[in-house]
């Protein structure tokens, strides 16, 4: 692989998480258009063809992807069942997307193969988003950790031959922080008043492991600006504990907080399903404190858990 480069310290993984961003309108087809800009991170060039130097080589960028094409909006790739995503490059490339001509680099020395000198790289470019359908509940998840793309680099001879080969590590890798970007409010949990779950003084003796003690039983509601009748589904958008994945942190690291929805446990990012009738419904969820271990002490004192409820089309 001649003229390739590759992250000295491993790939540059990026990952963007967008800021004061909302959709426009909640219906499908809708789109948000974000500009994003990854700070510079040093690289090596690597050469084996036993080349001692590069005159001002041309530049390329290729992009590749995992997520498939959408198939209901050309251009775009899938998200998920509510989200396409595209991803474009300083030159307006659209990932996926072969090897495209970026202009000359600086001058490169060599020896054995390597660079001597290092360079820094960072990407910039823009991010849209578009409804897959319509959102009715003031939201819509954006997935964590999901790869949108893997940006390569490389040089060739000329600007007219583009690279023979591709450095099996990317100069840089696009992840998407999961959150919720908002969307107009059609419908509502508990008309957006948040709720309190308040346990009082507990003895911490007798928090369980499963949350069969101190659980308090909250109940909430649904209603929207239409009468309309369907299944939605409650998202709990939180983050995990670091002893399980499926309680809600707190802020003691001994202590996590279980949610249940008919006995089931509803963990961070997970779901459950109701019903509208007319616009409205109503339900109850529990919620308990639950321990790390069962004879680890836990340290007294106040603590607290925060979460966000969301409601979206089934």
């Amino acid at each position: 692989m001649s003229n390739t480069f590759w992250d000295g310290a491993g790939e540059n993984d990026f990952y963007i998480q967008l800021d004061s961003s909302s959709f426009p309108s909640s219906k499908a087809g809708t789109k948000l258009q974000l500009f994003y800009k990854t700070p510079a991170k040093s690289s090596y060039s690597l050469n084996y063809n036993n080349q001692t130097s590069l005159t001002n080589p041309p530049s390329w960028l290729a992009g590749e992807t995992s997520l498939m094409p959408s198939d209901i909006n050309s251009g775009y790739l899938k998200l998920n069942e509510n989200l396409d995503i595209k991803v474009s490059m300083p030159h307006g490339e659209m990932v996926p997307f072969s090897w495209s001509y970026q202009g000359v680099s600086a001058s490169l020395n060599y020896g054995m193969g390597r660079a001597f000198n290092r360079f820094f790289y960072g990407m910039e470019g823009e991010l849209s988003l578009i409804l897959r359908r319509d959102m009715v509940g003031g939201g819509v998840l954006l997935p964590r950790n999901v790869q949108a793309a893997s940006i390569y680099r490389s040089m060739s001879p000329s600007s007219g031959s583009p690279p023979e080969a591709k450095n099996p590590l990317p100069a840089l890798r696009i992840f998407l922080k999961g959150q919720v970007v908002p969307t107009p409010v059609v419908c509502s949990i508990n008309n957006e008043k948040v709720i309190d779950v308040v346990f009082g003084e507990l003895n911490s003796a007798d928090i369980t492991l499963d949350g069969s003690h101190y659980g308090k039983d909250i109940a909430i509601s649904y209603s929207c600006n239409s009468d309309v009748n369907l299944p939605v589904t409650i998202n709990l958008i939180a983050s995990n504990t670091r002893f399980s994945g499926d309680y809600i942190l707190t802020s003691n690291p001994e202590l996590g907080v279980v949610m249940k929805y008919h006995s089931r446990t509803i963990k961070p990012w997970g779901s459950f399903t109701t019903h509208l009738v007319s616009g409205k419904g109503d339900d109850w969820i529990y919620f308990a404190p639950v321990r790390k271990a069962p004879t680890r002490a836990i340290p007294t004192g106040k603590f607290t858990a925060s979460a966000t409820l969301v409601i979206m089309i089934e």
